[in-house]
């Protein structure tokens, strides 16, 4: 991973922390880490916070356009709320990755912008298939976490891990 969250894009404004309580959704709470970009005119590059491979490059009326990178421990991180045309469902390759590209720590993913009516921001979610212990997972990343670092939602079979902690902590910058 990389050693801090803030290296992923210029923007260095967390809007929305892992497990805040949320109504809408399918695990009722936020899976991910939300970072603002709006004040910084929305599309900036956005970088890979992991070594990995590319599985998939989507549109989803909640998510916008999102890539999802198995990464090499097998856990997967989902950049989500970047650049494409709706209209035409093209995905802004400003990366010049493909489904199946090989990605490293520090490399272009693409440019972040907005998905729905939402102020443009980039939504980060890592999370390892199944219901994993905290002891498990931080085996797996080789980092110490604990039971708040870490969530499971049976609705989707994911145990979510925060992000934030896995990139160095909500003050790495």
């Amino acid at each position: 991973m990389v050693p801090c969250w803030t290296d992923l894009t210029t923007s260095k404004r967390v809007t929305s922390y892992f497990d805040e309580v949320r109504t809408t959704g399918t695990c009722g709470f936020h899976t991910g880490v939300d970072i603002g970009t709006a004040a910084e005119g929305g599309k900036i590059p956005l970088y890979s916070g992991t070594s990995g491979t590319v599985k998939y490059i989507r549109y989803d009326e909640h998510a916008g356009f999102h890539v999802i990178v198995r990464n090499d421990n097998g856990s997967y991180t989902v950049y989500s709320h970047l650049d494409g045309d709706t209209t035409t469902g093209a995905f802004n390759n400003t990366g010049n990755i493909a489904v199946g590209t090989r990605v490293t720590v520090g490399m272009r993913l693409g440019t972040t912008d907005s998905s729905g009516n939402l102020d443009p921001h980039l939504d980060i979610k890592t999370y390892v298939v199944g219901n994993a212990s905290a002891f498990l997972v931080s085996i797996q990343f080789g980092i110490s976490l604990d039971s708040s670092d870490i969530h499971y939602c049976s609705a989707v079979n994911r145990t979510y891990i925060n992000s934030l902690t896995l990139m160095g902590g909500k003050d790495c910058r």
